[in-house]
C-alpha cells in the first residue's frame, strides 16, 4: 500500500493525503548520477482525486509543501512538491496531476555566504569529508550553509580524507549544488539524496577494476565464429601539463581607476560631493572591488620577463591591508575583506566636494598557481 504524507507552511508535522492518491498513479524517476557523472534530481509523479478544500490549500501555498512517500512501511520518496501541478476542468473535474522533486532541490540556490577554507592562507588544508572533524570538512560546512546539519546526512557514510589546500567561492557567483558536483568529481565521488531525504555519498570511481564476468568456451555458440582486430597507432605517450600552486606576499591585487595628471603623473584625485560616498552607489548598496588577477604576475609588471604569465588565476588570499589617501575629511566608514574581492567605502563628512586621491589592496599572502 503507498502511503502519502504532506506537510503544509506552518504545520509542525506531516499530515496523510492517502486517501485522495488515485491507486497505481505513482511514478518515480531516479537516478545515482548523470552521465557525466555529477548528482541528478529524483522525482516524485502521482494523481489526486479532486478536493476543494485540498486544491485550494495547495494553490494557496507561498513556500515549500514537503512531501514523504512510503510503501509497505518503507519511504519510496522524500522532498518537496515542486511547483509545478495541474488539473483538467470540464463538467466533471479532472484529477491533480503532482510532481515532487527531491531533498537536493535546498542545493540550487546560489552561495548565501562568501567563504575560504581555510581562513589563514599557509594553514593546513581541510578535509573534503570526515565525520570526525566537521569543522575542518568541506561537505559538513557547506551543507550547514543550507541548513543540512550531521542529522540530515545517512548513516555510514565513508569518509574523504584526501585535504583541499585551498578552495573559496563568492556569494552569489554559483550555486552550492555545481559547486559540490566539481569538487566530488575531482575524487571520483557523487552525491545524492536517499529515500528517506538524506545526504550521501557514491563512489563511481573504481580503485582497482575486477571481473565481474570471464568469457568461456561454454557461452559460445556452435558455427558462430569469435573475432578479433588489432590496430596499431602512432601514439607513444601523453603529455599533461598543470600550474603548481604557490603562496605570494605583498603583490597589488585591485587599484582603483582615479584621474592622474599626465603631465606630472600626479594623483589629481576624484572628487567626492559633500555628504555622499565613494565609490558611487555605495550608499545605496554594496560595491565590491573585484581583484585582478594580472597585478599578481609581479615579474611581468616589473620588467624582470617580457613573458607575460597567461596561465595565472588567484585561489585564495589572507592578511588584507589597504593603502589610500584623501582629504582629512574623506573617512574609510567601510572595511571588508574575502578572497576574491573587497568592499571598501569613503564617505565625505563635510558639506562641500572633497577628494579621494588614490585606493589600492594588497594582501599579506596570496595563495596562486604558480
Amino acid at each position: 500500500m503507498v502511503e502519502l504524507y504532506l506537510k503544509f507552511p506552518g504545520e509542525a508535522s506531516y499530515s496523510s493525503y492517502s486517501h485522495l492518491l488515485i491507486d497505481r498513479s505513482l511514478r518515480i524517476d531516479e537516478q545515482i548520477m548523470s552521465k557525466r557523472k555529477t548528482s541528478c534530481v529524483d522525482s516524485a509523479f502521482f494523481s489526486l482525486k479532486h478536493s476543494n478544500e485540498f486544491i485550494s490549500k495547495i494553490a494557496a501555498s507561498s513556500s515549500d509543501i514537503l512531501c514523504y512517500i512510503a510503501e509497505q512501511g518503507s519511504p519510496v520518496f522524500t522532498g518537496k512538491v515542486a511547483n509545478n501541478f495541474g488539473q483538467d476542468i470540464h463538467q466533471i473535474k479532472g484529477h491533480l496531476n503532482v510532481e515532487a522533486v527531491d531533498n537536493s532541490y535546498v542545493l540550487d540556490e546560489k552561495l548565501k555566504y562568501s567563504f575560504q577554507y581555510p581562513d589563514l592562507v599557509g594553514d593546513p588544508g581541510y578535509f573534503i569529508f570526515n565525520s570526525a572533524d566537521q569543522n575542518r570538512s568541506i561537505i559538513h560546512l557547506l551543507l550547514n550553509q543550507v541548513g543540512l546539519s550531521a542529522l540530515s546526512h545517512a548513516e555510514g557514510i565513508p569518509d574523504i580524507n584526501q585535504r583541499i589546500l585551498h578552495i573559496s567561492g563568492t556569494k552569489g557567483d554559483e550555486t552550492y549544488r555545481s559547486l559540490l558536483d566539481d569538487l566530488l568529481f575531482e575524487f571520483g565521488y557523487c552525491f545524492y539524496f536517499d529515500r528517506s531525504g538524506k545526504f550521501s555519498l557514491y563512489k563511481w570511481l573504481i580503485d582497482s577494476p575486477v571481473p565481474t564476468f570471464q568469457l568461456s568456451n561454454q557461452y559460445c555458440v556452435s558455427g558462430t565464429k569469435l573475432s578479433y582486430k588489432r590496430h596499431e597507432r602512432a601514439f607513444d605517450g601523453m603529455k599533461v601539463v598543470w600550474s603548481e600552486t604557490g603562496v605570494v606576499e605583498g603583490a597589488r591585487l585591485y587599484d582603483a581607476n582615479l584621474p592622474i595628471s599626465s603631465q606630472t603623473g600626479e594623483c589629481t584625485g576624484e572628487s567626492v560631493l559633500g555628504g555622499l560616498y565613494y565609490p558611487e552607489d555605495a550608499e545605496w548598496g554594496e560595491v565590491w572591488q573585484p581583484y585582478v588577477k594580472n597585478w599578481l604576475d609581479t615579474p611581468y609588471l616589473t620588467f624582470k620577463t617580457r613573458e607575460k604569465n597567461r596561465d595565472i588565476s588567484l585561489i585564495a588570499s589572507s592578511g588584507h591591508t589597504i593603502d589610500c589617501k584623501a582629504d582629512p575629511e574623506v573617512i574609510m566608514d567601510t572595511e571588508v575583506y574575502e578572497s576574491l574581492r573587497g568592499r571598501v567605502r569613503f564617505h565625505n563628512t563635510a558639506t562641500t566636494p572633497k577628494n579621494i586621491y588614490y585606493l589600492a589592496i594588497y594582501l599579506g599572502r596570496k595563495h596562486i598557481p604558480r
